[in-house]
């Protein structure tokens, strides 16, 4: 066995695309929790574990968007959820 041949066959198995998956969220959440322009966005985020009952009315969370800037504006058009990767973005309008 080459060792091309094995490291694409590692780079194909289940466990190898978990960690990958995984590295990609968890890059995403430190990317949105990292202050942007001195904006950042406050709030409880973490849905856990939903029954489907309880999914198919909806969850709300409330989120905040503060700013040290004095009179800076902020409008937050759209957010996405790591675990929706690939799906459509959730559009806030």
């Amino acid at each position: 066995m080459t060792p091309n041949f094995a490291l694409e066959r590692h780079q194909k198995s289940p466990k190898h695309i978990s960690r990958q998956t995984f590295a990609r969220y968890k890059t995403a959440v430190e990317e949105a929790e990292a202050d942007k322009h001195d904006v950042t966005i406050e709030g409880v985020f973490d849905f856990d574990v939903v029954a489907p009952h309880i999914a198919q009315g909806g969850i709300q969370r409330m989120a905040t968007i503060k700013t040290t800037q004095p009179f800076t504006k902020c409008t937050l058009l759209s957010f996405k959820l790591a675990s929706s990767q690939g799906a459509r973005p959730f559009s806030s309008g």
